[in-house]
Formats: C-alpha cells, structure tokens, sequence
C-alpha cells in the first residue's frame, strides 16, 4: 500500500485511486487536484474537514493514523498528558467517564483532563473577548487584525494569544503551568485539528492530535 505524501492530515492510497472525481466534487476549499495516476491533496488549500474520506467511494482517501506517535509519546521519559475533548462522552457512550480516565492512565498517560481544563480561566479569557469585541462607546468600530484565512477574535488573550482555538489555548495554558517537557495528546471528533496543529504560529501548543477512532484501536490492543 503506497501513500501519496502529504504534510497535512489526510492521504492517498494510490492503488485504490480511481480518479471518480468524487473527491474534488465534495471538497468545499477545491484542495484536490488530478496528478500523475491519482486524486492528491493540495496541502496548503487543505483544512482537514474529512469530505473526501467520506465521499471516496475506492477508501483511496484515508486519515494520517496518530496511534504510533501516541504510543512513542508514552513511552518516553517526558510526563504525557491527555486532554479529551468535551464530546467524547458521545462516541464512548458506554463508557463511564471514570472508566475512561481509567483506561487512559492504564495506556500510559499520567494526566487525563477534560477540555476546558478550568472554568476560572476560561472565565478570565472570556472577559478578554468582551473587552476587545465590544469597547466603549459600543460604536467605536474595531481595528482589522484580518490575516489571511482567518479573523483574531482577541490580540490580548494571554495563553490562548490572537485568534488560537480553545485546542491551542489549552496546550499553551498545559504547558505554561506544567512545564515545557510535559507532551499534551488532544483527543478529538475533529480530524481539522490534525492540520491545525502543523501551522507554524501555534507549533509546540499540542504534541498530537488523536481522534477517537484511533484511540479506540488502542483501548482494544491486546496488550492494553
């Protein structure tokens, strides 16, 4: 089985490649071209969403599997933290919570928390966005920080810094308060923030990005 390379989140499986089309229909950023014998991703276009895994009707398109690194992060010398993102109660929903947590540590991870970690700083950070989006008077229109691709909410926020995800925030604020030898796994639905975390601004904020189709496979390993 040979992959196409790619930097971002997804790949292409190029035996199983049948050029249908169906992937470059459905991808809403047209970040699928016609190479040589395959359907490749565009990796700078590419935001992650899944369409195409989905739409591929040959399985060419397939999700970059994170299990390996995971598993490399645990068994280092460096503390791993997992952060589960606040829907996996919906994917494991016959799994109690402590079970989860449980299972988790028995993987390997020396810390489990829950995304937010702590309702006092989103609080605080909360308070940073209605500062910056509504400043007196209410009609003072606000500065333009547009970048490319995206609108920074708050340029003031301090872990979470201009623009960030709540994924990215909660990195930094892990690793601010635990030290910058400490590797954070976020478990995640998303596959986008697979792609989001390769971006050069927010590099170092989250180790990896594990979605809960892959810690399945690991919560069902024998050794495990």
């Amino acid at each position: 089985m040979t992959l196409k390379e790619t930097n971002g989140p997804i790949s292409t499986i190029r035996e199983r490649c049948r050029i249908c089309y169906a992937c470059v229909r459905n991808c809403p950023t047209k970040a699928i071209g016609i190479f040589e014998d395959c359907a490749e991703i565009i990796t700078h276009r590419c935001i992650g969403c899944g369409k195409c895994v989905q739409s591929c009707s040959q399985n060419a398109k397939v999700i970059i599997d994170a299990t390996k690194e995971t598993e490399d992060h645990l068994h280092s010398n460096d503390p791993t933290v997992a952060v589960l993102g606040c829907s996996f109660a919906a994917f494991f929903h016959d799994l109690h919570p402590e079970r989860m947590v449980t299972a988790l540590k028995q993987l390997g991870f020396d810390e489990v928390l829950e995304a937010p970690p702590r309702r006092a700083d989103l609080w605080r950070i909360s308070q940073s966005y209605r500062r910056q989006l509504w400043p007196a008077p209410p009609v003072k229109p606000l500065p333009n920080h547009r970048r490319p691709g995206r609108t920074p909410l708050s340029p003031t926020v301090e872990v979470s810094g201009p623009g960030v995800s709540p994924m990215i925030a909660i990195g930094r604020f892990i690793k601010a308060s635990r030290g910058s030898r400490v590797r954070v796994v976020y478990i995640s639905s998303c596959i986008g923030g697979k792609f989001e975390v390769t971006a050069e601004p927010v590099a170092g904020a989250i180790d990896t990005v594990l979605t809960y189709s892959e810690l399945k496979v690991m919560l069902k390993t024998p050794e495990n």
